[in-house]
């Protein structure tokens, strides 16, 4: 995917303002009826996203998820697998950086307890 190309997203510092932003919003917004932390539930689960991904692809994800999945390879992939479209949630990019930086954060702290490889 030509959004995915170079550092990952959690290779950036957490702006910890944002990511206290974000948790309520991914709550909010219901992002947790598809998605948990540690967890598939019918989408992907997102342990380890902003190592796998640039924050990028996460935020067109986000913002565009109708447009990606008919011209993102990795999105195609992920509707492949999971047979469901992820919903447009109406978010801004404010919003959406802020719920990625709340991904950053629980990557960061699971890298901390051991519980997910810190990439280099």
């Amino acid at each position: 995917s030509p959004l995915d190309i170079g550092p990952r997203a959690g290779d950036a510092p957490v702006a910890a303002a944002l990511a206290a932003q974000g948790e309520p919003l991914f709550k909010a917004k219901g992002c947790t009826a598809c998605h948990a932390y540690g967890k598939r539930l019918t989408g992907p689960d997102l342990k380890g996203v902003t190592r796998r991904r640039t924050a990028q692809w996460m935020e067109q994800q986000i913002l565009h998820p109708e447009i990606m999945v008919k011209q993102d390879p990795l999105s195609r992939e992920l509707f492949a697998e999971y047979n469901l479209q992820m919903a447009n949630q109406g978010l801004t990019p404010d919003e959406a950086k802020a719920i990625i930086e709340y991904f950053k954060k629980l990557d960061q702290e699971a890298e901390a307890k051991g519980e997910l490889a810190a990439q280099k």
